[in-house]
């Protein structure tokens, strides 16, 4: 018989979070926070005295705006969710290239699958829909987009 292998903490989260099953705390699930949970810990003083604290995630509530509904969103979002936002270059595009695992909060992906219903109208009417640059959210979203030129990027 083989010796077990031994894996860190560490690694066996990491293992979990791979494979969807991580478990975040209720708290995560109610806004768009990807990954970022409470974390807990000592405070420790001069004396090497021990007290538990926790580390809450740095998050706000945000209205964000979808190009393609024409409207407001009102979502209690991490800074790290904002600076993934703004990287993609909006709530549209990153709620279209990401998977609804990493996503984890049920309202945006509410607001995801409105996104792609009303791509699908507008392409099934003949009208040109509103692109999204580089999707890669599924054969349904992602061969319907068409991407954006460079000269309509806005300097």
């Amino acid at each position: 018989q083989s010796p077990k292998t031994h894996r860190s903490k560490t690694t066996m989260s990491m293992m979990r979070v791979a494979r969807g099953l991580s478990r975040s705390s209720g708290r995560a699930r109610r806004g768009l926070f990807l990954g970022k949970d409470k974390m807990f810990g000592n405070n420790v003083s001069h004396s090497k005295r021990r007290t538990r604290r926790a580390w809450k995630v740095n998050a706000h509530w945000k209205s964000l705006y979808s190009e393609m509904l024409d409207s407001h969103h009102r979502l209690h979002v991490s800074t790290y969710a904002l600076r993934c936002i703004d990287k993609a270059g909006g709530l549209d595009r990153f709620l279209l290239n990401n998977t609804d695992a990493f996503i984890g909060s049920p309202r945006a992906i509410a607001i995801k699958k409105q996104l792609v219903a009303a791509h699908s109208a507008a392409k099934r009417q003949g009208a040109k829909p509103t692109t999204v640059q580089g999707s890669s959210a599924g054969a349904a979203v992602g061969a319907a987009m068409d991407p954006i030129d460079e000269e309509d990027e806005p300097v």
